[in-house]
């Protein structure tokens, strides 16, 4: 889900990625990226989307606002390419391949860093997460199960060192009978901080208002609010139901209104009157 577009999965589709807003799961792009090979990996660094591709053997690098391809052969040249993981400070880029190896990879170059940086897995690497500098992968075997369908033996969790590859727990969960597809969150100590940060703009002789998103100081969206009446100006602007986007909150200079409107992605989902009071008393801080 990219900082700039928070409202948005991308999930894997036969030959191709879609698109689809998180919140209501209503299709933006099924064919939001095509041309893939059986992709079995997708991972987001910023505004860059990395898909592993099974068939071709081959990791592509493409823009996560538009689809289209940065690099669709950024890493080339891996057989049995499975799952994938991005480090912690976005620099490197983890690869499960070759049955039971994990490579490091250089995420802005494609360039090895280290192709053997885990070995020692029982199993073909599926499944990755990372928490801080902990990088677990799950892991098993195809054994034959009827005429068609395979099933999996050995389902493993390994848990291991993201800067060194260095083992911590190899059976950190066994016993697993399906493909371990893993993720992390965070503990309640330690709550998600946006990186995406966004300024509110208002016209005071048109009415016009709009939002600018930041990532990392930059303006890369720009969302239009509604005109209204110059005597309705935005008071504040604050995550009052948590969210992590702005909601704004109204103030009638003349009339002494006020209310919160609460937004997703700059469109306005409800609104809370509060009290009228007298025009003399403004809102000074949120």
């Amino acid at each position: 889900m990219p900082g700039i577009a928070p409202a948005q999965l991308y999930v894997n589709n036969g030959n191709a990625v879609g698109e689809y807003n998180a919140t209501t799961g209503a299709v933006i792009n099924a064919n939001f990226i095509t041309g893939l090979n059986k992709p079995t990996g997708i991972v987001l660094s910023g505004d860059n989307l990395f898909v592993a591709n099974f068939g071709s053997g081959t990791v592509g690098e493409y823009d996560a606002r538009t689809g289209a391809a940065i690099n669709a052969n950024l890493i080339t040249g891996l057989s049995g390419l499975v799952g994938l993981a991005l480090s912690g400070d976005g620099t490197a880029l983890f690869v499960g391949y070759n049955g039971n190896t994990v490579g490091e990879y250089n995420a802005t170059t494609g360039t090895v860093i280290n192709p053997n940086f885990i070995t020692e897995l029982s199993g073909s690497a599926f499944g990755f997460a990372l928490s801080g500098n902990n990088l677990f992968v799950g892991s098993g075997d195809f054994v034959q199960s009827g005429i068609f369908f395979p099933a999996l033996t050995g389902g493993t969790v390994g848990e291991y060192d993201a800067s060194t590859g260095a083992t911590i727990k190899a059976n950190f969960i066994t016993g697993l009978n399906v493909f371990p597809v893993l993720a992390v969150g965070p503990t309640p100590s330690s709550p998600p901080t946006p990186t995406v940060k966004e300024l509110v703009w208002e016209n005071t002789v048109t009415g016009e208002h709009s939002i600018w998103v930041l990532n990392n100081g930059m303006p890369t969206n720009v969302i239009s609010l509604p005109t209204g009446p110059v005597q309705w100006h935005i008071a504040a602007a604050a995550d009052s139901p948590d969210t992590a986007q702005a909601d704004l909150v109204w103030e009638n200079t003349v009339t002494g209104e006020h209310t919160i409107w609460i937004l997703n992605n700059g469109i306005p989902l409800s609104s809370t009157k509060l009290p009228t009071i007298s025009t003399e008393w403004e809102i000074a801080n949120q």
